[in-house]
């Protein structure tokens, strides 16, 4: 929509210079696209930056607004997945750890059984 605002007359979409604007950002799907590339990597995000050269001087500032924003989302939304797998994990080792010692302690209790048993000889 930004283009299309920008570019709001028949001369202007017939300049040279906007054809780049016009394939990165001359539709919405378009626009959607470019902005989901720049953020996976799919196409360089610099690319999409320069070709905002011949747009009004806030577009610039608003991608790159757009850029930190959706990397510091995608960011904390992976560590998010690493620290509850963490988180989860360590959970799983704390009860493995204290079903071990309880195993360990029915281990030890059994043969402390047998070795009373052995040594009550009159079965007192």
């Amino acid at each position: 929509m930004a283009t299309l605002t920008a570019l709001d007359t028949p001369e202007k979409w017939l300049i040279r210079d906007t054809d780049q604007v016009r394939s990165f950002f001359g539709s919405l799907g378009r626009s959607l696209i470019s902005l989901f590339m720049a953020i996976t990597g799919g196409e360089s995000w610099t690319a999409y930056y320069q070709a905002l050269d011949h747009l009004p001087a806030v577009y610039k500032p608003l991608f790159l607004l757009y850029m930190a924003f959706a990397l510091f989302a995608v960011i904390n939304i992976v560590t998010g997945i690493f620290v509850e797998s963490a988180l989860e994990s360590n959970r799983d080792d704390k009860l493995v750890v204290a079903h071990d010692a309880l195993d360990a302690k029915k281990s030890y209790l059994s043969e402390m059984r047998s070795i009373f048993i052995e040594l009550d000889q009159d079965n007192t």
